[in-house]
């Protein structure tokens, strides 16, 4: 399959109830009632997702009530997060809102052979 650089695009009034996996990018505005598996997260400022997330990235400047999975997680000053967060690298902005507890993974800790993320929850190969 061949890499897509366009990201897919959930707007603002749109809210989907189900699970969403993609090997793309994902930019929510609206709201998303499910686990998502895909591998760059966008939680725009009106966006709100609520259900489990993996990503390889994830930036959030809306809403997140769940856990999150990523390898690169940013959660910007708007950001409200109700949720674990395990990640390689975090980064949280000053008035970002944070509830529940951060766990570090390590490159090394997840060793050759294992799966990525992605192919973790079910979103296949990258």
């Amino acid at each position: 399959m061949s890499e897509n650089t366009d990201a897919s695009f959930v707007g603002d009034g749109l809210r989907i109830e189900g699970n969403i996996a993609s090997e793309g990018d994902l930019m929510v505005e609206g709201e998303i009632q499910g686990d998502v598996a895909v591998r760059k997260l966008t939680v725009g400022s009106g966006g709100h997702v609520e259900g489990k997330i993996t990503a390889e990235e994830i930036m959030v400047h809306g809403r997140v009530t769940g856990g999150i999975a990523a390898r690169i997680a940013t959660l910007c000053k708007t950001a409200r997060v109700d949720g674990d967060v395990e990640y390689e690298s975090l980064s949280i902005e000053n008035g970002a809102e944070f509830e529940g507890r951060c766990t570090r993974r390590t490159g090394k800790a997840r060793g050759a052979g294992q799966p990525t993320l992605l192919e973790a929850a079910g979103g296949g190969a990258r």
